[in-house]
Parts: structure tokens; C-alpha cells; sequence
């Protein structure tokens, strides 16, 4: 089968994807693409220069192609600032930039997500203009009580909490807001220190209490891009 240049070998896969950075109806999406001929780039292309208007409440949805575009381009003006002298860091192999559209992942333990929606709730206005991620019931509920769209993974016991790993990896989160219960015991306990690691070692924006969100959302850089250093430590051996 012939691959289609955005790497999607059917169009069944091409509608999935659209669907899914869009939120289009299953109708809306095939009328749209047929427009361009199943052509998906310049069907994304397309929705993101002129149809804004037609996401949910106004609300334009960045892909995650979409919003790692941006940041390259930030941080090759960055890179260009180091080469002409204008900043005096030289190391740009673990630089990581936090556009102006934040990457935010969603978790709360069972006990903890009613505290959660609630906190997010005062911010709403502000996780609208952003990427959402959450795992699970976390998830599913932010997503129907806030009117935001979410991109959801599984629940932390079946993996979500690993899947939110590989993102943060892959230099694909910014902002982890994991409302922990500490007075209860958890049995995939090990994946969520795994996951907490991560985020420090990734220099991760963290907050696990409903006082932290409100200083991160608070915070003018919210609205602005930001560049975070990865300061990865090489282990010496013993002798």
C-alpha cells in the first residue's frame, strides 16, 4: 500500500489522526479531508491558519506536531543567540524548550481527584490555551467537568503512569500535576516514584498540591516560551 507523505499508510489511520487533533465529528472529518484529498498536512495546515473557530468553544487545538514545530523554531533562535555571542552559555545538547503552548500532564489517585478537578477549575481559562494529557478516570473527568479537551492514556496501574514517562523522555512534556494520596497505599507505587524521577531528572515543572498549581498558573512564564537545561550527571565508576 502506497504511504501517504505525512508516514500514515491507510486512510483509516489518517482519520483517526485527524479526528483526534481536531475533534471533529466522524462526518466532519471525512468532508473535510476530501477537500484535500486525504492529503493530511495540508488538511492540518489548513485547519490551523483558518479554521480555529471550529474547535470546541473556540478553543484551537494544538497537535502535538504542531506545538514541537514552534518550539524548534524558538530554540534555533536560541542556538543562533549562543553562535553570535549574545549569551554566554555554549552547550546546547540538552536544552529543552517550553513554548508558549504547555505540555501538561493530568494524574490524581482515586481519592485525590475530586480536590483535583477542583483546583483546576479555578484555572480553567488557563489549561484552556494548553496541551492536556491525564491518565485514565483522571482523564475522562477533567475532560467532562472543565469542557477541555484531553488527550487520555491508560490508568496508572495499566501503565499510564509509564506511558507519561516515555513523554517526558521524549522531551514531549513540560508541566506534571500528579495529586498523590500519601495515606494510602498503592500497588503500583514503583511506577510512580519511576515517573516522579523522571521528572526531576528531566527538569520537569512538578506540583503535587492544589497551592503549588496555583503559583505555577500564577506565573507570567505561563504565557511566554522558556528554555530548561537537562543537567544529566554521568555516574563515575568506582575504582
Amino acid at each position: 500500500m502506497e504511504e501517504n507523505e505525512s508516514g500514515f499508510q491507510s486512510r483509516g489511520q489518517i482519520l483517526d489522526y485527524f479526528q483526534a487533533v481536531t475533534y471533529f465529528k466522524f462526518e466532519d472529518s471525512i468532508q473535510f479531508l476530501n477537500q484535500y484529498q486525504w492529503n493530511l498536512n495540508k488538511a492540518l495546515q489548513n485547519f490551523y491558519t483558518s479554521n480555529a473557530d471550529l474547535t470546541n468553544g473556540g478553543h484551537q487545538t494544538l497537535s502535538s506536531i504542531i506545538i514541537r514545530e514552534k518550539n524548534d523554531e524558538y530554540l534555533a533562535k536560541v542556538i543562533g543567540e549562543f553562535e553570535n555571542g549574545s549569551r554566554t552559555e555554549k552547550d546546547v545538547s540538552n536544552l529543552v524548550v517550553m513554548g508558549e503552548t504547555k505540555r501538561i500532564a493530568l494524574v490524581a489517585h482515586n481519592n485525590k481527584k475530586t480536590e483535583l478537578i477542583e483546583c483546576l477549575r479555578q484555572h480553567r481559562d488557563i489549561l484552556a490555551k494548553h496541551k492536556l494529557y491525564g491518565t485514565g478516570t483522571t482523564g475522562s473527568l477533567v475532560e467532562k467537568e472543565l469542557q477541555i479537551p484531553v488527550t487520555k492514556f491508560e490508568s496508572g496501574p495499566l501503565g499510564g503512569d509509564q506511558q507519561l514517562g516515555a513523554k517526558i523522555t521524549a522531551r514531549e512534556l513540560d508541566i506534571l500535576i500528579f495529586f498523590i494520596d500519601p495515606l494510602d497505599s498503592h500497588p503500583h507505587n514503583s511506577d510512580v516514584q519511576a515517573l516522579l524521577r523522571l521528572a526531576q531528572v528531566y527538569g520537569i515543572i512538578c506540583a503535587t498540591t492544589a497551592s503549588t498549581v496555583d503559583f505555577i498558573f500564577s506565573s507570567t512564564k505561563m504565557n511566554e516560551p522558556h528554555v530548561r537545561k537537562i543537567q544529566i550527571a554521568q555516574t563515575s565508576k568506582p575504582k
